[in-house]
């Protein structure tokens, strides 16, 4: 017997693990050409709409033959490492400007400094200096600005700046307007690092504005037409040559019930710009950014743009031929392949980039039948009458009883 289920539960396993065309309602095919070690194609907004987010569905298929794929994210890396904390020779210069130190030490590189303060509602400049010996100062940065913003019960905060890789030993910070030699109650040296992701632009958003006084911010509002598009990004075209703008995301499936999704600081300086929010994926259909502009005049957004970290489908292909690509099954699970831990042995070799036809629907699809209903709901005068019956049951048995007791009692 124990054999018996263990041959029927391997049977069961690999009847699912089998790629069933007819479970598949979309495909396009993948022309790999001809001897293609390592197949590349980037996921587009089509096929994003159509499989299930996450792309759990997607299945490579050649002839009747599942074949194993990898998906590669193009995420870039970001790397921030703290290199000094601690601060002396901390005070208010005669100018009026707070000032403090840090010793870094010999021989470290860094090019960030990170501070911590208990005041709140704020936007100052920021100076930068750094020295080999402590006497002979070269300003690095002049126009670093910290942020702080409260307002609607959010709060936005950006208390780092950077400047140029440097080797010097001790670093300089002044904080511009700020009198209270307490202000800053820590301040870190880093090194940051960083390798930009690649993006593909899922949509382009034409601003509407609309004003919203009792907050003093702006909300531009956009419709994507479809959910299932992914977006960890949203980037504004703005014209306002100078600025510095708290501002919130919010998503929504029906454009009724908003749910927060990120949140940042929108700016512009002479040599700076960051004019990008980045938050969790998000694939639904409306999406609302709030920009708090307080007495200034509100930004003038050109355009904006959503966009995601590219996805690529790598498959090896060392034969050619045609190849498809199935997806819009709802049920799939994330397969499963050797593939993964196979390239990580090997040697990185050619990759060639394909392209992917028109999408077409499966003529293999097939509807999953409707699952019959339970025999209760398909015949609910029985269930009723036998609740009558019961409830009619109870009160004979009870009005018995009743009489029972009178009796007794007399």
């Amino acid at each position: 017997m124990k054999k018996l289920a263990s041959s029927l539960l391997w049977c069961a396993l690999l009847l699912q693990a089998e790629f069933q065309p007819s479970h598949w309602k979309d495909r396009r095919p993948l022309p790999a050409g001809t001897a293609t070690p390592m197949a590349v194609w980037n996921v587009d907004r089509g096929t994003y709409v159509h499989a299930q987010p996450g792309l759990a569905d997607l299945r490579v298929v050649r002839g009747e033959e599942e074949v194993p794929y990898v998906l590669e994210r193009l995420s870039g890396w970001y790397r921030r490492m703290e290199v000094a904390s601690g601060a002396f020779n901390q005070g208010v210069s005669p100018a009026g400007e707070l000032e403090l130190t840090v010793d870094v030490g010999r021989g470290r590189r860094h090019n960030g400094i990170r501070l911590a303060t208990p005041k709140s509602n704020f936007r100052q400049r920021v100076s930068i200096q750094t020295s080999d010996d402590g006497k002979r100062w070269l300003r690095v940065r002049d126009d670093g600005y910290i942020f702080d913003f409260s307002a609607d019960q959010r709060h936005i905060s950006v208390l780092a700046v950077t400047y140029p890789v440097s080797s010097r030993r001790y670093v300089r910070v002044a904080v511009h307007g700020w009198k209270d030699p307490k202000a800053v109650s820590q301040c870190w040296v880093t090194l940051e690092e960083t390798q930009a992701p690649v993006r593909d632009v899922m949509a382009s958003l034409k601003p509407d504005p609309r004003p919203d006084p009792q907050t003093q911010s702006v909300l531009y509002t956009w419709d994507l037409g479809v959910s299932g598009i992914p977006y960890d990004q949203l980037s504004l075209d703005a014209g306002t040559a100078e600025f510095q703008r708290a501002a919130l995301v919010e998503t929504s499936d029906d454009g009724k019930i908003w749910l927060w999704s990120g949140q940042g600081v929108l700016s512009r300086f002479p040599n700076e710009q960051s004019l990008a929010l980045d938050f969790p994926e998000k694939h639904a259909r409306y999406l609302r950014l709030r920009v708090y502009n307080g007495d200034d005049r509100p930004l003038e957004v050109n355009t904006a743009a959503l966009s995601v970290i590219r996805t690529r489908v790598k498959f090896k292909a060392d034969g050619g031929g045609d190849y498809w690509l199935y997806y819009g099954n709802a049920d799939a699970h994330t397969p499963s392949y050797d593939l993964p831990a196979l390239l990580a042995r090997e040697t990185p070799g050619p990759e060639t980039g394909v392209s992917a036809g028109p999408e077409e629907h499966n003529p293999a699809y097939r509807e999953k039948p409707v699952p019959a209903k339970p025999w209760s709901e398909r015949h609910p005068e029985i269930l009723y009458l036998t609740l009558a019956l019961a409830v009619a049951g109870m009160g004979i048995a009870t009005v018995r009883f009743l009489r029972k007791v009178n009796a007794e009692s007399r």
